[in-house]
């Protein structure tokens, strides 16, 4: 987990978002699971006129060696952020930790090594 620090990544990302036009950061929440500790950020910022919701959660990638990040962005409807964040959450769950000593598959964006 040399070098990758999750609680910086979360502070960039309200910084990114709090500097697009109408960004607002609403706030982090950490997480457990198979790969170790997460946080995930909700924050919200007008796109070409349209307002954009997005959940994205932090993690160290399940080769210990870089950020892995899975984002969510939707059409806010009020109400909705909580089934939102449960929709992250359950990608995020399909995520598993490579077994002691694999590499991932090259066809899946791993270098096979």
């Amino acid at each position: 987990m040399a070098g990758v620090n999750l609680v910086e990544a979360v502070n960039q990302r309200k910084e990114e978002l709090e500097a697009r036009p109408d960004g607002r950061f609403y706030g982090q929440v950490e997480l457990g699971g198979p790969l170790g500790t997460a946080y995930s950020t909700r924050g919200s910022y007008s796109e070409s006129g349209e307002d954009v919701e997005e959940v994205r959660i932090f993690a160290v990638h399940p080769q210990g060696d870089r950020l892995l990040h899975v984002t969510l962005r939707y059409a806010p409807v009020a109400g909705q952020g909580p089934a939102r964040v449960d929709q992250a959450l359950r990608a995020f769950g399909w995520i598993e930790p490579l077994e002691e000593g694999a590499a991932a598959p090259a066809e899946e964006g791993g270098t096979g090594i």
